[in-house]
């Protein structure tokens, strides 16, 4: 018998969104985008054989040199990794000594507290308001090793302006992490504190807005100092060199990325009209590539299991009152979009 660490027997681990073995789904559960960047796949189907032959830049430097380009920061203060994800685990390796806090709102992603609880920490969770909002009072209160916040909130899309993300800064917090996974879709972010704050980081993915979600590919952005040590932990050769190769090319496409998050963000908001006017339903206004949709007087679940059965995956949320009779849809493209409607509908109707 092996003997496992208590704080790992004890946990349950993170349940990702549903990944359908076979096509012919309509999947609107994980907020993937609708395509691919074209010129990361050019990228990848131009690679030279020993790029993959041989073992990949371990500092991926020529990504990490693109984005001190795209930020006009320096590439030492940009550490990249296998998914954001990677870098949330990172981040909380290099600060929480078990028992420390990790400080997070709820609802929000749900594997902070799993990685929390991988290294030993202890969970404090900060309700948000009813509509979402920051309750930046009881932040600035919070004294943790870390303290996520997810913005564009996940599953709401809420976005916080940089002021209040600043007070929290400003408040005394040992690390504020912002993980803003879906910034691009909103059209801002709060980087700019990176460089007034030293103890900000901000994480982001490649996966949603640049459809790179199946190659893993993700930054964090900090001071120096804070990214020397989190390079000291991460896994030596954690990106791929296809990954590194597709990332830079996506990143240098500006022109197809912001017209991408605007087209998302288009189809967003008829969706949310529609099923507001049209349909009655509470849709919670987002800046991300997904609305929070709440279900009133009809069940959320019974809906989920009515769209399942058609071929439609959308992701629910069962564990936090705020969110358990709604449901989060990520926003495809628009014949996928209208599909979802027509059966949401439907089965409004039938119930």
């Amino acid at each position: 018998m092996v003997t496992i660490r208590k704080n790992v027997a004890a946990m349950s681990g993170y349940v990702p969104g549903e990944q359908p073995r076979s096509g012919g789904w309509i999947k609107l559960n994980t907020n993937e985008n609708v395509e691919c960047s074209p010129a990361a796949l050019e990228a990848i189907h131009s690679i030279d054989p020993a790029a993959l032959r041989l073992y990949p830049d371990a500092s991926s430097s020529a990504l990490r040199n693109e984005l001190a380009r795209r930020f006009n920061a320096e590439p030492d203060q940009f550490v990249v990794g296998n998914g954001s994800d990677d870098i949330l685990n990172l981040l909380i390796r290099v600060t929480c000594d078990p028992g420390d806090s990790v400080v997070y709102t709820v609802p929000s992603y749900s594997l902070y507290p799993v990685l929390s609880q991988i290294q030993g920490a202890r969970n404090v969770e900060v309700p948000l308001a009813d509509d979402f909002s920051l309750p930046v009072r009881k932040l600035c209160s919070t004294r943790g090793a870390v303290l996520f916040i997810t913005n564009p909130n996940n599953p709401a899309g809420t976005w916080y302006p940089v002021e209040q993300i600043a007070e929290i800064c400003e408040s005394g917090q040992n690390l504020v992490v912002l993980d803003e996974a879906y910034a691009d879709f909103s059209g801002e972010g709060c980087s700019q504190l990176v460089g007034k704050y030293p103890n900000v980081c901000v994480a982001r993915s490649l996966s949603k807005a640049y459809g790179l979600a199946g190659l893993r590919v993700g930054y964090m952005f900090a001071s120096k100092e804070l990214a020397a040590n989190v390079m000291k932990v991460k896994d030596s050769y954690n990106v791929s060199s296809a990954t590194q190769i597709a990332a830079v090319a996506a990143l240098g496409d500006e022109a197809w990325a912001a017209k991408s998050w605007a087209d998302a963000a288009r189809r967003r908001d008829r969706l949310s009209q529609r099923l507001s006017n049209e349909l009655g339903l509470r849709v919670y206004p987002s800046r991300a590539n997904f609305i929070l949709v709440d279900f009133g007087n009809h069940s959320a679940v019974s809906t989920l299991d009515y769209l399942r059965e058609r071929g439609i995956l959308v992701r629910h949320f069962s564990d936090n009152p705020m969110v358990s009779n709604a449901l989060r849809i990520s926003i495809g493209s628009q014949a996928e979009l209208d599909t979802l409607f027509d059966a949401i509908q439907a089965a409004l109707k039938e119930s």
